[in-house]
């Protein structure tokens, strides 16, 4: 199934601080968090229109790594325990609840988003047995197949993961269905 990635985040003192991560699934599931293990204090002042819209910290959008990444766990692969043993047996996952043995990822353009996941999915050692070990640009495949004109980004889709996350499942959707909705 393909999944779309949106994350904002920021570089500080050369480590990846992830702000927030929204996952949008082809069949319509969304996932959206906000990284309360996040030092907010060390963003560069770029940041801080992103900052400053975040919602209070006492909504329960605000998780700890670990449990996003038990969530993305079960997101992406219907597996609801936690924590994760790599020692587990993935055919008996199959079992458990729906599994997604294929995902596939796709980004608008950053890499830096897809390094925001890797850094929030830490399930196991061998990252690679659970996610592949690149992502797809969206903007890329816009490019080389011509498509034309970009649906309008919403305002809000350069502070809000979700809303840049849903914008980019609309124009994969309109590559692979180009006379839809035209």
């Amino acid at each position: 199934m393909n999944y779309f990635l949106a994350t904002k985040n920021f570089i500080s003192d050369r480590l990846l601080h992830v702000i927030s991560i929204a996952l949008v699934g082809e069949d319509g599931r969304e996932y959206y968090a906000l990284n309360s293990d996040c030092d907010l204090t060390a963003a560069d002042p770029g940041m801080k229109l992103v900052i400053d819209l975040l919602p209070e910290k006492t909504q329960a959008l605000w998780k700890t790594e670990a449990q996003i990444n038990a969530d993305l766990l079960h997101f992406i692969h219907g597996y609801k325990g936690y924590p994760w043993y790599a020692s587990e047996d993935t055919e008996g996952l199959k079992d458990k609840a729906w599994f997604d043995d294929n995902p596939i990822v796709w980004v608008w353009q950053y890499t830096q988003d897809y390094t925001s996941l890797e850094k929030l999915f830490t399930v196991t050692d061998d990252f690679s047995a659970w996610l592949p070990l690149y992502c797809n640009y969206v903007l890329e495949e816009w490019n080389w197949l011509g498509s034309g004109e970009l649906p309008e980004q919403p305002p809000e889709m350069q502070h809000n993961a979700l809303v840049a996350a849903r914008w980019t499942k609309e124009v994969f959707q309109k590559i692979r269905n180009p006379y839809k909705n035209s």
